[in-house]
């Protein structure tokens, strides 16, 4: 039966059934030939797009395909590259949802900040971001003007202000005592519940991807860091080496092993790739083979 046009946008249909997620061999007198196309992948990230300095903002992430690991960036204004590495999340097969909780410094510059989301898909290890604006505005603590306007005055206040070569001061004095622990400005209201600003750190700009490759021998199909991870050597007698893998693996262990008599009184040491088993020199072996340990 022929293919036809259908319902599905700019698609075919395959029986008088839509195609769906398959790819149809051109040859449409095989109609049961057909692979399967591994669905695109996208994320999408939501959450509140304004805070302020000394806030907490949440981000959540949605992907459509499975997720074994997500990277969170924070750049602030004008900061090239994709920022600061705060956070690692660890996701699994079944992973498409996680959420990032970022609280910016009570001194934190004003204007658009940037999150990302750097993420590596769980079935193929490939990666690919998406990135959310937070626009910061303006610490929310009322932080207290303590410089003395009188150049003698030893004592913040604020005007009026009498000095007179005393060092103190005649008028309203300012009181700068942060009322929560973790402040580092004079404040006259501030939160007491809220945790203190978090400093990040700073690792890589981007995460690092394991390489890996072929084994350099010839039949082997592992898949190892370095091509000759499975070569061994050279032998320190014979100066051969052997590759670990494969059929032969256990003869050629077996030929290099250093061998060391087990009657103490002999001690004699070969291998078989230089020599071969030498005589006992124990008095109750003679005329025999040193026997290995």
């Amino acid at each position: 039966m022929p293919y036809r046009n259908c319902d599905n946008p700019g698609g075919r249909c395959f029986n008088g059934k839509v195609a769906g997620n398959v790819k149809h061999s051109d040859d449409v007198s095989d109609q049961n030939s057909y692979e399967t196309v591994s669905p695109p992948k996208s994320a999408s990230l939501s959450g509140s797009s304004s805070a302020s300095a000394g806030g907490s903002v949440t981000i959540g992430l949605s992907t459509t395909t499975a997720f074994s690991s997500v990277y969170w960036y924070v750049a602030g204004p004008g900061e090239s590259g994709l920022g600061s590495h705060i956070e690692t999340d660890t996701g699994s097969s079944s992973s498409t949802t996680e959420s990032f909780t970022y609280t910016f410094a009570s001194d934190a510059t004003e204007g658009d900040w940037t999150i990302t989301a750097y993420i590596y898909n769980y079935s193929d290890s490939s990666t690919y971001e998406t990135s959310y604006t937070v626009n910061v505005s303006g610490s929310r603590y009322t932080v207290s003007d303590n410089t003395p306007n009188c150049p003698d005055c030893t004592s913040d206040c604020s005007s009026p202000c009498s000095c007179t070569n005393s060092g103190t001061c005649g008028g309203t004095v300012t009181d700068n005592t942060p009322d929560c622990s973790y402040c580092t400005d004079g404040c006259s209201s501030c939160p007491s519940s809220d945790p203190p600003p978090s400093t990040p750190s700073t690792p890589p700009s981007t995460p690092s991807t394991p390489t890996t490759v072929s084994c350099g021998r010839s039949g082997c199909t592992d898949t190892v860091s370095s091509s000759n991870e499975h070569r061994v050597g050279p032998c320190s007698a014979c100066g051969a080496s052997y590759w670990s893998c494969g059929q032969h693996a256990s003869w050629s262990e077996n030929q290099h092993r250093l061998r060391t008599c087990r009657y103490g009184t002999c001690g004699q040491t070969w291998r078989k790739c230089t020599s071969s088993t030498p005589s006992c020199s124990s008095p109750n072996r003679q005329g025999k083979k040193c026997w290995a340990q």
